[in-house]
């Protein structure tokens, strides 16, 4: 940028080390399609949602697609936090300050999945769900949220009649085909290994390990993580409670202005090594009531599941995963009188049971995802 503010796209880009995170908006075209001219504030809402809450967890919007938004969360490498050399070896320096930055970014997708369910119980927001409903009986808003880590280029794309800053990497488009993933496992989010390796160990023990793939874009078998949450057992007198339809414009900025501070002041205690950020697990009542069904010993049958599965040993897998599927529906019916399917338990029996539970000669403890 030059004294004038103006942008010249023709400089090189540098090369930088982020979190890249991808939201979607599921079956978008068909939502388009019903509302029509109200698909714009179907949309902002939920972007509002997502961008507030991200850039309250130091997450950096990027980019707004329609019915996809990219966050940043870049790691400074003038912070002597973390580096990458010719070779795409990283070295971390400062690993409680890395551990915390990488807490926000989960934590940031965790509480945006929570609003947004918050959000479709506003009455304003349950207008459109019902104008969908009426074409669609069995329509709910879903998300899928993608998580990964790597290196970008990052730079000015365009020309003086139109610059975007960009990131441009192999790694984005791995953050995009998590977010994708997401619905052949049934889940709403999947973190990659990359991430799960820069985390606190305090916060890697909310994460469930559900597979090890290659995906298109990456020659390393990459392993798979989500964090179980339920957001239907949030309760409506919270929703109620927490619901601000009424905020008039003044309050809103006042809160705007209150939040900001307490990120600047989060940020500077992150950076001293002051704050843990895994800490804000234990004190947000939506993560503890959305985690209630998922019990100790439903992850204790299900890691020897997967454990089995790796290792080649899939009729054991079967019967493991089987015996962590009674448990979680023991826990949801006691809770919400009904039934839970687990995804990613569902998706590994069918991929298992088309070897008739016997797994290849050839098995290296991993598959190839086919689809995006």
């Amino acid at each position: 940028m030059n004294q004038n503010g103006n942008v010249n796209p023709l400089i090189p880009g540098k090369k930088i080390l982020a979190i890249f995170g991808f939201v979607s908006i599921r079956n978008f075209p068909q939502i388009t399609e019903i509302l029509e001219e109200n698909i714009m504030l179907f949309t902002n809402q939920i972007a509002e949602i997502i961008h507030i809450v991200c850039d309250s967890y130091h997450g950096i919007i990027n980019k707004n697609l329609g019915d996809c938004f990219l966050i940043i969360w870049k790691l400074k490498d003038q912070d002597n936090l973390i580096q990458i050399n010719k070779q795409e070896e990283i070295s971390i320096f400062n690993i409680s300050h890395c551990q915390n930055y990488t807490d926000l970014a989960l934590i940031g997708f965790l509480k945006s999945q929570s609003n947004i369910y918050k959000l479709s119980m506003t009455k304003k927001f349950k207008n459109s769900l019902i104008k969908i409903q009426k074409t669609n009986p069995n329509f709910s808003l879903k998300l899928g949220f993608g998580l990964h880590f790597g290196w970008a280029i990052e730079g000015a794309i365009g020309s003086n009649f139109k610059i975007d800053a960009s990131y441009l990497s192999p790694n984005v488009n791995l953050a995009s085909r998590l977010e994708n993933a997401t619905k052949q496992y049934g889940i709403q989010l999947l973190v990659s290994g990359a991430v799960y390796r820069l985390l606190s160990n305090q916060t890697k023990q909310y994460l469930r390990h559900i597979d090890r793939v290659t995906v298109k874009g990456s020659e390393q078998p990459m392993d798979l993580y989500t964090c179980d949450m339920d957001c239907n057992l949030i309760e409506i007198q919270q929703l109620i409670k927490q619901s601000n339809e009424n905020q008039n414009e003044p309050n809103k900025k006042i809160l705007k202005y209150v939040q900001r501070m307490k990120k600047q002041t989060r940020l500077k205690k992150i950076i001293k090594n002051q704050i843990q950020v895994h800490n804000l697990f234990l004190k947000d009542n939506d993560f503890l009531i959305m985690r209630q069904t998922y019990t100790q010993e439903f992850f204790n049958y299900f890691h020897q599941g997967i454990n089995n599965y790796l290792d080649g040993y899939w009729k054991d897998a079967k019967i493991k995963f089987e015996e962590a599927q009674l448990i979680l529906n023991k826990e949801y019916e006691y809770i919400q009188k009904d039934k839970l399917i687990d995804g990613p338990i569902n998706t590994l029996d069918k991929y298992m049971k088309n070897f008739n539970y016997q797994s290849p000669d050839n098995w290296k403890g991993y598959r190839e995802l086919s689809e995006k």
